[in-house]
């Protein structure tokens, strides 16, 4: 899956843009003032945090998903449409301001993001991200047990009284201001990680050429709902992680270009707190875990779009699927013994579902455009 996200996505293009254009986004987002320490919920949908937040004077509290590894904060056409603004010709637009809870940052630098009809980034957050140039001047405690999050002025620490397990020092990137933190994995050897808070993967790497044991993934936004159309990536089963004390093992997602990134699949694993103000990252100890679930069992997963049918969105190069010749967008016209239109009537109850509707399944009949008859996929035991 190559990891178009919105983060790695912006990083690039801010990197390789005048130096005016990154100034511009870098000193945006000025604090209005101080104020007291404001506890705030949220909500995870799909691994991504999400909040609710207001733009310049509208009234109405909007989703976004709170992002540190976005560097620059992003709106979607309906949220511009809605604030009554346009993106100007350097692709920024200067918000007046962005409200969340007794947070207020003051000209908030904001690119416009154009989604499909039918996007998995709707059902997530429909108004767009926060990112790091509003995120970077406060100091932050995320509690993804009980999903609250802490916001503080940079004046002020946020946290528990007890010492963290694990305090990491992180710097802001040169070009884009994402946190960044040194670290080494085995496939990337020492590399720097984009502290990816809010983002709903978990371990990213950047490699030239997959490492044994890597398997090729074809998808169409399902795993990685920002990916364009069909990606093809692969998915390492084990991998590792080692930053500061911090050491963690489990799976990745590998593409030849992008960022390394560090998301909430590890994250989540801790109470954790970012603070800005002096560059440090410090983990707590949750007493619960967490993890995205394994590739589907049989190497597939449709994808629904209420105008077009359903076809196949995902597919693990080897697995039962791929070897009965499904490969993405292949038109699927029947599942089990219902008619594929019938599976799915609205867009988001699909996203929010299809993993838990299929990935676990050891067994089912598909029929793919391309097949003469129906297929038993099977998984051997």
């Amino acid at each position: 899956m190559k990891p178009v996200i919105f983060a790695v996505l912006t990083a690039l293009v801010l990197s390789s843009c005048a130096p005016s254009l990154a100034e511009k986004m870098l000193d945006s987002g000025q604090p209005a003032g101080a104020f007291m320490p404001d506890t705030l919920s949220f909500e995870l949908r799909r691994g991504f945090i999400v909040v609710r937040a207001k733009a310049n004077a509208g009234d109405m509290p909007l989703d976004f998903i709170l992002d540190s590894g976005s560097p620059v904060t992003a709106l979607s056409p309906s949220t511009l449409s809605y604030l009554g603004l346009t993106a100007p010709d350097d692709g920024l637009q200067l918000l007046d301001s962005v409200r969340l809870g007794r947070a207020l940052a003051l000209n908030v630098a904001a690119e416009a993001r154009t989604y499909p009809r039918y996007s998995p980034v709707k059902c997530i957050a429909e108004a767009g991200i926060l990112g790091a140039n509003f995120m970077r001047h406060f100091n932050w405690v995320f509690d993804f047990e009980k999903q609250e999050l802490i916001v503080t002025p940079l004046q002020q620490v946020p946290g528990p009284a007890t010492e963290p397990a694990h305090r990491l020092p992180f710097r802001a990137d040169r070009y884009s201001g994402l946190p960044v933190l040194k670290g080494q994995s085995g496939p990337t050897g020492k590399a720097r990680f984009v502290i990816g808070l809010g983002q709903g993967l978990g371990l990213r790497l950047s490699a030239a050429a997959p490492p044994p044991g890597a398997v090729r993934v074809y998808d169409s936004q399902i795993r990685n709902p920002y990916a364009q159309a069909a990606e093809v990536g692969y998915h390492l089963p084990e991998a590792a992680l080692s930053a500061g004390s911090l050491q963690w093992s489990g799976t990745a997602s590998l593409s030849a270009d992008g960022a390394n990134a560090i998301g909430n699949e590890i994250w989540a694993n801790y109470r954790v707190g970012l603070r800005f103000s002096t560059g440090e990252l410090l983990l707590w100890e949750a007493s619960s875990a967490t993890a995205l679930p394994p590739l589907p069992a049989l190497g597939w997963l449709p994808l629904f779009d209420p105008m077009g049918g359903v076809t196949v969105g995902l597919v693990v190069e080897g697995s039962p699927a791929w070897q009965a010749g499904m490969r993405t967008g292949d038109a699927v016209l029947q599942v089990g013994r219902t008619a594929a239109p019938g599976l799915y009537n609205d867009f988001c109850t699909y996203f929010f579902g299809v993993e838990a509707d299929y990935a676990a399944r050891r067994s089912v009949l598909v029929k793919t455009a391309k097949m003469a008859a129906p297929v038993q996929l099977q998984l051997e035991n």
